[in-house]
């Protein structure tokens, strides 16, 4: 992480947005450019509507993995219900 000043953004999260955060190992590939596993990521996104974010995430991490790829990958999933 670079040097120098951060500046906080605020971002609106009402009831019922979800936020994805995931390691570039999901979607990031060695023989393409990072936007095309971002444009798999992004298609995958609406799977997390699902009632069950546990069950959304696991289908987003199936739909944008690549078994044959050998980073690490993680994504974690926050909803706010309240």
């Amino acid at each position: 992480v670079a040097a120098g000043t951060r500046v906080p953004v605020p971002v609106a999260f009402g009831v019922g947005d979800t936020l994805l955060a995931f390691t570039d190992g999901l979607i990031e590939r060695r023989d393409e450019d990072i936007d095309s596993g971002l444009e798999r990521l992004a298609a995958a996104v609406p799977r997390l509507g699902a009632t069950d974010l546990a069950a959304g995430v696991v289908d987003v991490v199936e739909a944008v993995r690549d078994d044959t790829y050998d980073d690490d990958m993680a994504a974690l999933a926050l909803r706010r219900v309240g």
